[in-house]
């Protein structure tokens, strides 16, 4: 049966049946709620209509003959909170001409409540039962602060998604249950916040817009296998606490200069962009990049074991090296492992060359402290040109396990200040026609290949144990 407004006025005096109604309501005046009312069986407000909130909730149980558990064409004003138990898959038009519901929820594990236009939350969005579906249709939905599941499920589709964009005094995403599936959404949130439950993220784009408490992003779950691309921007920085398995992760702040911190779990992406900012490993927990890292921010290492498949240091950026081992595991599309344009502060660090593999590889970087270069095979040259002019330098111990070592141009100097070590499967310099002087200050123990041009000098002021080939052709 459907109750429609007798004219202007409170709901209990204008609804027959009052606020314990429990029929399909048309609002068909201007209407004001003066209390809770807890069993609606739907709600309908006509176009041109105002139903004023004051701070009350409406609950709906079931939905019309039409589909709709709500069908808004109408007015909100002031605060009006819903909540919907339909037991049954149900559509609902939330947005009317102006105005917005405050708090929505979700609380009954057999609702399947459908989106029937795109859609704005005044406030919060919690999903304690049931399901929120943006439709084939992918209709945006908008959470102006925080969206909470316990238990059901949240899902995006293809939908442009926000939850909680604005608001830093709560996480934007809070998940302690239930399900969070985002398809192929491009989704921007405040913090996220994910103690329990199941999230699918999107193939598309996840930007976290704010940080909370010091945190941007908490996520306890031990796996998490993002297909598309996670984005931080929040001039806020925060903390990262994450588990393994993301794609393409993004630090690139809106505005300011922020940190966002690594606090537990380790790091592991498949690329790596820091753009604005900086990304610290905090209390030395590691991070692995299997791909490329591009760098026109800061990477700060600490004491970290890091790897990366290339790194790319921009004019502008700086990496403030581990002081225990970065180790570059392949090279980026121009066959580029290690290529410093910016600032590389060493930290008394190693950087390990150990690319896969059958391309040789560049290394651009004036000054290492510890330096090894491994690469697949014994064939493979690693070709290091200094930043800038035609020197370069390794403040302590040099060690050539696979592959050749080359410089850019034959003309180019070299100075190794600790030991340099050539193993069986390394070749130092190629094909006998580097011209540049190279100095060795401490003992060089050759096992490889040590090739020398005829009548170029090289400097070997700590001693040299050939227990190898020594060519000079």
């Amino acid at each position: 049966m459907a109750v429609t407004s007798s004219g202007d006025g409170n709901f209990s005096s204008v609804i027959a049946g009052g606020l314990s109604v429990n029929d399909d309501v048309i609002i068909n005046h201007d209407v004001t709620m003066d209390g809770h009312a807890p069993n609606v069986n739907s709600l309908v407000i006509n176009s041109g209509k105002t139903l004023t909130g004051g701070g009350y909730k409406i609950t709906i149980d079931s939905e019309n003959s039409s589909g709709f558990a709500v069908d808004n064409d109408g007015i909100i004003s002031g605060n009006l909170d819903l909540e919907i138990n339909t037991p049954a898959t149900t559509q609902i038009d939330l947005n009317g001409s102006s105005g917005n519901f405050r708090d929505v929820k979700l609380n009954d594990a057999s609702v399947d409540a459908r989106l029937a236009e795109n859609t704005t939350i005044g406030r919060n969005l919690t999903i304690a039962a049931g399901e929120l579906n943006t439709s084939g249709s992918n209709y945006s939905l908008t959470v102006t602060e925080k969206t909470s599941i316990s238990s059901g499920t949240l899902t995006l589709n293809n939908s442009v998604v926000l939850l909680g964009t604005t608001s830093t005094s709560d996480y934007g995403l809070t998940m302690s249950g239930g399900a969070c599936n985002m398809g192929g959404s491009d989704c921007k949130t405040g913090a996220v916040n994910i103690s329990g439950g199941a999230l699918t993220p999107s193939s598309a784009t996840w930007e976290v817009m704010s940080a909370y408490s010091s945190n941007a992003w908490i996520s306890v779950p031990s796996s998490f296998t993002n297909q598309g691309t996670l984005k931080f921007t929040s001039p806020l920085g925060g903390n990262i606490r994450t588990p393994q398995g993301m794609n393409d992760v993004i630090f690139d702040a809106s505005s300011g200069t922020p940190t966002w911190t690594i606090i537990t779990q380790g790091f592991q992406c498949v690329n790596l962009t820091i753009t604005d900012g900086t990304l610290d490993t905090g209390s030395d927990y590691g991070l692995v990049v299997t791909g490329d890292v591009d760098i026109t921010g800061t990477l700060t290492g600490n004491a970290s074991a890091i790897s990366m498949g290339s790194l790319s240091v921009a004019s502008g950026g700086t990496y403030n090296a581990t002081s225990g081992t970065t180790t570059i595991t392949s090279e980026n599309g121009s066959n580029q492992a290690f290529w410093n344009e910016g600032t590389f502060t060493h930290n008394n660090g190693k950087v390990v060359i150990d690319t896969e593999g059958n391309n040789h590889t560049t290394v651009k970087g004036t000054t290492f402290y510890d330096l090894e270069v491994n690469m697949t095979n014994n064939t493979r040259e690693a070709k290091f040109r200094p930043k800038t002019g035609t020197h370069s330098e390794i403040l302590n111990n040099f060690t050539l396990t696979q592959g050749i070592y080359e410089m850019h141009a034959d003309g180019d100097t070299l100075d190794i200040h600790g030991l340099t070590t050539i193993e069986a499967n390394g070749q130092f310099l190629k094909d006998a026609e580097h011209t540049g002087l190279v100095t060795h200050h401490g003992l060089v123990t050759n096992r490889g290949n040590y090739m020398l041009k005829d009548g170029v000098t090289v400097k070997m002021n700590g001693g040299f144990r050939q227990l190898g080939t020594f060519t000079t052709p």
